[in-house]
Parts: C-alpha cells; structure tokens; sequence
C-alpha cells in the first residue's frame, strides 16, 4: 500500500465527518422557536394547574383540621376553630389555652373567603358531644382563579364542593 493513499483517505474522511456533524445556525434557531413556542403555551396551563392544587389541597387541610377539632371538642368539653381568611390560618382553642395552629393557606398563597368574595374572619364553636354551634357556612379557598369550596354544616361536619 501506498502511504500517500491512505492518507489521502483520511484526509477525505475527516472532511467528510467534520461536514456531517453538527446542526446549523438555522436548525438551531427552528429547534429553539419550537421549544419558546411550547413553553409559550404550557405556563398558564401549568400555572392554573398549580392553583387548583393549592386550593384543594388547603381545603382538604382545613376539612382535616375541622374533624380534629371536632374530636378535641369530645375530649375537652368544647373546642373552637378560628379561622383567619387573609393569611389562611387556622388554629384551634379550648377555653383560653391554644391547641393548635396552622398557615397553610399563607405559605401557598390561598385565601379564605365567604361565597360573595369578602375575606373570611371567623370561628367555629363545637360543645362537648363535637357539634357545631352555628349555623351552616361556606369557605372558599381562592388563588388566582381557582376555586374550592367547604360547606359546613349546622352540626359541624364537613363536605368537599
């Protein structure tokens, strides 16, 4: 074999392999559009998502932190849930003393507030035998445009809406 012809190969070689490689500027650019065009179109969608999770999520919190204060109410005598719907707080009571307190609504970014939209400030009482005394509510968990309801009854229990 002859040297010159072999290197003649891998010189074409290289040249060909090094041609092959590698995108464009042009396909980049098609690839990077496509990719800003997808991402465009999935923010909001994965944003609306994120806020129905977080509503039901704090409802499902506050429903939980009802049936808990209810069983409290049968142990101590009565119990009290105070709600505070600006910050989303919840936080239990019996007599003076503080069982209890929670800030899920605060920390992702939920408001609690009445069927006609004005921020809920309230409590809930509950006697010796764990009902309600008041009559029946409704909360509404907000955040952006998502929406969970709570409907409480005059007995005190609870229903996802």
């Amino acid at each position: 074999m002859n040297p010159r012809s072999t290197s003649r190969r891998h010189s074409v070689r290289s040249r060909l392999s090094t041609r092959l490689s590698g995108f464009t500027t042009l396909e980049l650019l098609v690839v990077l559009a496509l990719l800003g065009l997808l991402l465009g179109i999935s923010l909001p969608v994965g944003r609306r998502l994120l806020d129905r999770w977080a509503t039901t999520s704090a409802r499902d919190h506050a429903l939980a932190a009802l049936h808990r204060v209810r069983m409290e109410a049968r142990i101590r005598g009565g119990a009290t849930l105070a709600v505070d719907g600006k910050t989303g707080a919840l936080a239990a009571w019996a007599g003076d003393s503080l069982l209890w307190s929670r800030s899920e609504g605060l920390r992702s970014g939920v408001r609690i507030t009445r069927p006609d939209g004005a921020l809920l400030v309230d409590s809930l009482e509950f006697d010796a035998l764990g009902l309600g005394a008041v009559t029946s509510r409704t909360l509404v968990f907000r955040r952006g445009d998502a929406e969970a309801r709570l409907v409480i009854s005059s007995r005190g229990r609870g229903s996802r809406r």
